[in-house]
């Protein structure tokens, strides 16, 4: 039986939508060709590729992006694959004091430190 990526409500291929199928959120369990192409398509990592701190936190390079005179910082988790926006403000004078521990806008991490 084939195992599909299956991670929060991310799945790799619409076999995976069935009930009673086998599935796994580790990409390195996953045997489904499709399921395998999603993660590659996306990028995803398991969480032993990802380098962590003693604090347990990775360490993440911002997009940084100015719309409206406000700044953004732009993450994409290597796990499930999504973009998340945190706010940077308004003063670019600043921008490196704005970097750091932010809280994770998904259930990969509980926080991760944005460079």
């Amino acid at each position: 039986m084939k195992i599909h990526f299956v991670f929060d409500n991310i799945h790799g291929c619409a076999h995976s939508y069935r009930a009673g199928v086998k599935s796994n959120d580790d990409i390195r369990e996953v045997t489904c060709k499709s399921c395998k192409k999603f993660i590659l398509k996306r990028g995803l990592k398991s969480r032993d590729e990802i380098p962590v701190d003693e604090l347990g936190r990775p360490h993440f390079k911002a997009k940084r992006e100015w719309s409206d005179g406000q700044l953004s910082f732009i993450v994409k988790c290597p796990i499930c694959g999504e973009e998340h926006y945190h706010g940077g403000g308004r003063d670019p004078e600043n921008i490196d004091q704005m970097l750091g521990e932010r809280l994770s806008h998904c259930s990969c991490w509980d926080a991760y430190v944005l460079e």
